[in-house]
């Protein structure tokens, strides 16, 4: 299974996720799905569970 740099990224801890996530999903609703899975290294079910997430938990960035 091929691996993006967020999975390869150990430094990344607790509001840097979270930071990082937001950022993803924010450069994937300017400039699209594939785009972001390319920039970032993150898959579209990913991305798009991400957004679920935060769309769930009545858009609160700590439950990503």
């Amino acid at each position: 299974m091929k691996r993006g740099k967020f999975y390869l990224r150990r430094d990344l801890k607790g509001e840097d996720i979270v930071k990082f996530r937001l950022e993803v999903m924010e450069f994937s609703e300017k400039y699209g799905v594939e785009t972001a899975k390319e920039a970032f290294g993150v898959s579209r079910s990913t991305v798009y569970r991400w957004r679920k997430i935060y769309k769930d938990s009545g858009y609160n960035p700590s439950a990503l």
